[in-house]
């Protein structure tokens, strides 16, 4: 009778809501974070931290500008949000596995004149640029292709046994 049409329609709720959930976690996994205004901190932060866990030995620090730390950050769109967690991904994933560094800073400044600035600094065994094939090397070449993408400058500072500096800077969008 009504019962079991009662909690049949339950379970049918039950299912909806958990396939509703794991779309969701999908979604943010393909999309990290809630990338709207602090999101692309937020993904920092978490991207940092899980890496942090997983190399304990490294001392990594995320460095945010005062403006970036209040949540008054007018959004910097997804677009730009997306492809600098990637390139902070691909700037750790280096770091870790070619640099061998100790020491990993990745700071993110607004300036006054609107532009978000990233810097991915390791203390690793650095590289000699002109003799690194960058076609082909670090994903250097896509980072560069996302920095350019998004209208901003991608410039990378290494010497061998001194490590390695990315700097990105994009400009943000005026509301």
């Amino acid at each position: 009778g009504m019962k079991e049409l009662g909690s049949s329609a339950q379970v049918i709720v039950s299912a909806a809501n958990q396939i509703y959930d794991g779309m969701h976690n999908i979604i943010r996994q393909l999309r990290p974070g809630s990338l709207d205004n602090l999101g692309l901190v937020e993904t920092l932060k978490d991207v940092i931290g899980v890496y942090q866990s997983q190399h304990p030995e490294i001392k990594m620090q995320l460095k945010l500008s005062k403006n970036l730390q209040s949540a008054q950050l007018e959004s910097v769109g997804e677009t730009v949000s997306i492809n600098l967690y990637r390139i902070v991904q691909e700037s750790l994933n280096n770091a870790l596995k070619y640099a061998q560094a100790t020491k990993i800073n990745v700071s993110l400044t607004k300036t006054n004149d609107s532009e978000l600035q990233l810097t991915v600094q390791d203390n690793g065994v650095g590289m000699d640029i002109d003799a690194v094939d960058q076609t082909r090397h670090f994903g250097l070449l896509g980072m560069r292709e996302r920095a350019q993408a998004l209208h901003g400058t991608f410039s990378l500072e290494s010497t061998p046994k001194s490590g390695t500096t990315i700097k990105i800077s994009v400009p943000l969008q005026t509301q």
